[in-house]
This record gives C-alpha cells, sequence and structure tokens, in this order.
C-alpha cells in the first residue's frame, strides 16, 4: 500500500465483507447486510436494500489525529458497492456509546467532499425514534440507479412510521 495514495486497499473477505489495515495497524471491517425485512413491504426493492456497518476489529484506535484515508476507504467500498445502480444502503447509527451523533455527523460529511466517488452517491438522512431511542438513519443510492425513487420513498416512509 502505497503512503500517497488516498485509500487503503481493501481486502475483499466475500461478497458483502471487507477488511483494510491502516498504517497505525488498526484493521477495520466493513459489511453489508440485508435489510430487505426492513422493506418487505415494498417487494420490487426489498431484496436490494442493504444496511452497512463499519467496526473497528483490532481494538482501541492507535492513531491520534484525523486519518482521512479511513474516509475515503469507506466511501470507496460503499460507491463500489452502489456502483452497479442496483442496490441502496442504509446505514443506522449505533447510539449504544452516547457517540451515534457525532458518529452521524462525520458518516454524513464523507459525502460531500467533491473528490471522492461519492459524487454518483445522493444521501438522504432521518431520524427515527425507536421505543425512545432515536437513530440517526441515511440512505445511500446511486444518482443514475433507475429505482432511486421508490427507495427514497420507502426509506422516507419507513423512516416516518418509526417516528
Amino acid at each position: 500500500m502505497a503512503l500517497d495514495s488516498p485509500v487503503y486497499e481493501p481486502i475483499k473477505i466475500d461478497e458483502l465483507t471487507f477488511r483494510f489495515t491502516t498504517e497505525s495497524e488498526d484493521v477495520y471491517q466493513c459489511y453489508f447486510l440485508s435489510y430487505a425485512s426492513f422493506f418487505s413491504n415494498y417487494p420490487d426493492i426489498a431484496s436490494k436494500v442493504y444496511g452497512f456497518n463499519v467496526d473497528l476489529v483490532s481494538g482501541p484506535i492507535k492513531h491520534k489525529g484525523i486519518d482521512r484515508r479511513i474516509s475515503f476507504t469507506v466511501v470507496n467500498i460503499v460507491a463500489d458497492f452502489l456502483a452497479s445502480q442496483i442496490n441502496a444502503v442504509v446505514y443506522v447509527c449505533d447510539p449504544s456509546d452516547g457517540r451515534d451523533g457525532s458518529r452521524f455527523k462525520k458518516f454524513k460529511s464523507w459525502y460531500f467532499y467533491s473528490e471522492h466517488p461519492s459524487g454518483q452517491i445522493q444521501q438522504v438522512v432521518s431520524d427515527v425514534d425507536a421505543g425512545g431511542m432515536m437513530l440517526h438513519t441515511a440512505l445511500l443510492v446511486h444518482k443514475k440507479n433507475p429505482q432511486k425513487e421508490q427507495f427514497v420513498s420507502a426509506f422516507f416512509e419507513i423512516t416516518q412510521e418509526a417516528k
């Protein structure tokens, strides 16, 4: 991996799972999970909706400061997944550690860098009240996905019903 590269080289574990290691030896795993059950009332798109997670696998973060290559790498993984213009991705920030708001703000900002492939991704956000716990959610879909409007409409209907 070249140090001047804007991304870390992800290793494909399987069709839906990727890992990458940072310069400081932190290992991250990015993976997609079917969200079809959440979209079961939308049979035309249900099988094409995936959740997305990023986990730190190696333990506590060892680097100090901001490593922009992590955001570039994560965005590239999602952009590659959406490049087929078939699927959509839902991201939900885990509120269990109380850092979900700042995590969501960071995640949302990753899709505004013009130098990212994110220029091809539409991001829509909605907060969901899940039994008194506010969840920050986002839907990511390729701008040229022929079912983009169906994904967006279903996402908003589902998140509004949960409020």
